[in-house]
């Protein structure tokens, strides 16, 4: 198991190189890929704080707005983005 890929974006994000959904949308690629699992993303999150449920909740909010929006969704942060940072 390799987390460096992905310490490397919680990493920018915990420090507001990426936004929230800019985060979360380059892990759950990784894991659409085939090259990390959700566990992975989890333990890489936890890293910076993040606990293991709200990576479950975002990656549930990420698949249904990948299914009504499509892959743009990403990119709009001013609809996004807001609240505590997790």
């Amino acid at each position: 198991m390799n987390l460096w890929e992905l310490s490397q974006i919680f990493d920018k994000y915990d420090r507001a190189e990426l936004e929230r959904w800019e985060a979360y949308g380059q892990a759950f690629a990784l894991v659409d890929a085939g090259t990390h699992t959700l566990l992975e993303v989890m333990d890489a999150a936890h890293l910076i704080g993040i606990a293991p449920s709200v990576v479950k909740m975002r990656r549930t909010q990420y698949l249904k707005m990948s299914q009504t929006a499509g892959p743009a969704w990403v990119g709009n942060q001013t609809i996004l983005n807001g609240g505590p940072r997790d």
